[in-house]
């Protein structure tokens, strides 16, 4: 007979030597040769090989084969001996050769004989054994035939002591057979139990080393330890026992090397969302100074409850960790951010300022960022208009656009360049929440609302569940005019957040818009009670006034006490604009302007509060002379643009200046029919349908 293995016969799928980074044949590989783990080879793995010679030798085939869908290679790289090991416990081989084979073949490389040696030591046992067993049998049949012959002659000399004595002899032997049947079939029974331990075992060890491969460790450590209470309460030797006490082990030190990659993950996440936070919080710093210092100690925190001392002496182990983590280049775009800041609040020279610069070059040495930086450090414009030209932009990420353009802005002449930037940059980059934000900040301040408009509704877009995103929408809604639609979204917030103060206050300013006064005085006050904020306090006073709970006296001493030309421009506008006539005291308005005339020199506000105030005292000229040629409005918001319209509208009528009078309304009345085309109730009692009926009113005359 011949037998004939897959390896010598026509097709050698399988069994072929491989060249390349795994060396051997598949067929007969065991899992950490199939898997190119080149520092774990060792005996061991010998001993796998010569298991699958085993295997071909008492199934006819290797270990593994061919599969559709499924290489040989990969078979072995993941252990997939399920059918190999069902083809050997039925193969009807010795069961000590059965057993000796499967352990061989067990994935965990622990768990296999440590050298070949062993092998051979076991081979050698079993045939020493069947040697033995041959010599007994033959002794057997020799004592046998002796004890025939001995019977035949005793025989004759009595068959009566013949008959005792084979009667004595059959009971004996009888007892013999049952007390051997009886050891041989526990014994029979305990290795069967033994090797039922041991398969499940060895099964809860391959689901470990599975769950571990797919990056799993709680279950990985879940089977370990369930094939260590197999072993403890099954028949499992002292061999199996530590094996399974060594599974555990480590799939307890993996899961606790996962569980501190997940924490320093989340520790970047952390660090990475307080960065854009902060790159965000310094959009607000661009115009008002007196918050650089705090946001200067908001970066310094940041950075150290991330773990890293940036201002400490020695850099080392700070740079490491930034580095290990693959955050580098977020982190110098942070540091530039956190450079601009320090050059204002300590110094352009000042080695706080500077240190950061290094760490950014440090950390980032991308060749047009370094530029960059270098530009901004020297302050050398040519080179930063260089780079924000159109062909270059593309050449810069998101966030150097950002610390560019930051940069730019602190010279006004420039900030046309700026606008013009992220007019380009947004398409670039349509899904960079921080271009979005920014962009949306420079066109406001710009006074260009639409764009900003456009830019706050993409950066909402990006982050839906932002509460800061939705409250720059509702600003952007408000200053472009959409008081029911700045109104809606400011409940959007509230209802996310109810303790959200800027939510109920941008709500607030809508419904003094629209003539709801008790409700913005609700609004307002707990805007105030969740969050104290002096400038919220005047818009308070405002409410006040309009829903007759403050007098007009004593808002008259609030205005004399008020210094910020802005605030003071809010109370002098609800003294013209109050819908109660007598609650105006337009003749205080104009004083106050005049008196404080140096104040509000470089403001637009004044000129639209001076004319409402002529416009209350009926002088029509006075009105006109004070927004003749004035079309903008104030980039503070105290009256809609469509009510802008109907003012105008109603001082050229009282005129007798028709056309442009029917011009302005006409202007008016398109906006307002875009805006109250969903909510016309709701604009009922606004300041815009106000001064239509009084624009109106003065027309038909």
């Amino acid at each position: 007979t011949v037998i004939e293995t897959v390896r010598s016969g026509s097709s050698s799928t399988g069994s072929d030597s491989m060249v390349g980074s795994v060396m051997g044949t598949p067929a007969y590989m065991a899992p950490e040769q199939a898997q190119g783990e080149v520092d774990m080879l060792d005996e061991r793995a010998d001993v796998f090989s010569l298991g699958a010679i085993l295997c071909e030798l008492l199934t006819g085939r290797p270990p593994y084969e061919a599969v559709e869908g499924k290489s040989i290679l990969a078979q072995a790289a993941q252990a997939k001996l399920g059918p190999a090991r069902a083809r050997i416990e039925s193969c009807g081989a010795d069961p000590a050769l059965v057993a000796l084979c499967l352990e061989c073949l067990t994935p965990a490389r622990e768990a296999r004989p440590a050298n070949a040696d062993e092998v051979a030591k076991a081979v050698h046992a079993y045939i020493t054994s069947t040697e033995e067993r041959a010599q007994k049998a033959e002794l057997a049949t020799a004592e046998a035939r002796i004890k025939a012959e001995e019977e035949r002659r005793r025989r004759r000399l009595t068959v009566a002591l013949a008959v005792t004595v084979v009667g004595a002899l059959a009971l004996v032997v009888v007892g013999f057979w049952w007390v051997n049947r009886e050891r041989a079939q526990q014994a029979e029974e305990r290795a069967r139990r033994a090797e039922q331990t041991r398969v499940a075992v060895e099964a809860a060890h391959g689901e470990s080393i599975e769950f571990a491969q797919a990056g799993k460790p709680e279950e990985a450590l879940a089977s370990a330890k369930r094939a260590l209470s197999l072993a403890e309460t099954g028949d499992a030797d002292a061999a199996l026992l530590e094996r399974a006490r060594g599974f555990v082990t480590k799939a307890e030190l993996d899961l606790g090397a996962a569980e501190r990659e997940r924490e320093v993950a989340r520790q970047d996440e952390t660090l990475r969302s307080r960065l854009i936070d902060l790159r965000l919080a310094q959009m607000a710093t661009l115009d008002n100074p007196g918050r650089e210092a705090a946001l200067d100690a908001d970066f310094t925190r940041a950075f150290h409850d991330y773990g890293v001392d940036l201002e400490g002496a020695d850099l080392v182990p700070a740079l490491s960790r930034i580095r290990e983590r693959r955050i580098a280049e977020e982190v110098a775009l942070a540091l530039d951010d956190w450079g601009r800041l320090r050059r204002r609040v300590h110094g352009a020279r000042s080695e706080k300022a500077e240190n950061l610069f290094y760490l950014a070059m440090d950390l980032d040495p991308e060749p047009v960022r370094k530029r960059m930086r270098e530009a901004i450090a020297a302050k050398d414009l040519d080179v930063m208009l260089e780079l924000a030209a159109p062909a270059n932009l593309p050449k810069l990420a998101p966030g150097s656009i950002f610390v560019l353009s930051a940069a730019l802005w602190d010279y006004e002449e420039y900030r046309p360049d700026v606008y013009r930037l992220y007019e380009q940059a947004l398409p670039l980059y349509p899904d960079d929440y921080v271009l979005q934000s920014a962009g949306g900040f420079c066109f406001q301040k710009g006074g260009r609302t639409r764009s900003a408009l456009a830019c706050a509704a993409a950066a909402l877009s990006l982050r839906p569940s932002d509460i800061t995103a939705r409250l720059k929408l509702s600003d952007m809604q408000f200053y472009q005019g959409q008081v029911v639609a700045s109104a809606t979204t400011a409940r959007a917030c509230i209802a996310l957040d109810p303790s959200n103060a800027m939510g109920h206050y941008n709500l607030g300013l809508a419904q003094i818009m629209l003539g709801e006064y008790t409700d913005a005085l609700a609004s307002l006050t707990r805007s105030l009670e969740l969050e104290d904020d002096p400038f919220r306090r005047v818009d308070l006073r405002t409410a006040q006034y309009y829903a007759s709970v403050l007098s007009r006296e004593e808002l008259a001493t609030w205005l004399a006490k008020e210094t910020t030309p802005l605030n003071v421009a809010t109370y002098l506008f609800a003294l013209v604009d109050h819908p109660d006539p007598t609650k105006r005291d337009p003749e205080l308005v104009l004083r106050t302007l005049e008196e404080r005339a140096p104040s509000f020199a470089d403001s637009r506000w004044p000129h639209l509060v001076k004319a409402i105030a002529r416009v209350r005292l009926k002088d029509w000229p006075g009105a006109l002379a004070a927004i003749e040629d004035r079309l903008k409005l104030p980039q503070a918001m105290f009256m809609t643009p469509t009510a802008f319209d109907f003012l105008r509208a109603l001082i050229y009528s009282r005129l007798g200046r028709d056309g442009e009078a029917l011009e302005c309304y006409r202007r008016g009345m398109a906006q307002w029919d875009e805006q109250t085309v969903d909510a016309a109730a709701a604009w009922e009692h606004s300041d815009g349908m106000r001064w239509r009926r009084e624009a109106e009113a003065a027309m038909a005359k």
